[in-house]
């Protein structure tokens, strides 16, 4: 499964979410051909992730979650 995150209408994502069936989740970096990695969190699920939802909260300070469920 993939995921764009911080996408505007009209802008291409430049950043995007990967799920991996073994329960891995990676961030890679879009703005490039190269596609670096730009995190990677290992045996976030027991199991293959079902779902992400990407969410921006202004009320917590502008910060970003990636949510995942199996």
């Amino acid at each position: 499964m993939i995921k764009s995150l911080c996408h505007v209408k009209n802008v291409k994502a430049k950043t995007y979410a990967v799920a991996f069936f073994n329960g891995d989740v990676k961030l890679y970096n879009g703005k490039d051909e190269k596609h670096n990695e730009l995190l990677s969190v290992t045996n976030l699920h027991e199991d293959k992730i079902e779902d992400m939802i990407y969410v921006k909260s202004d009320t917590l300070g502008g910060n970003k979650f990636v949510i995942s469920c199996s």
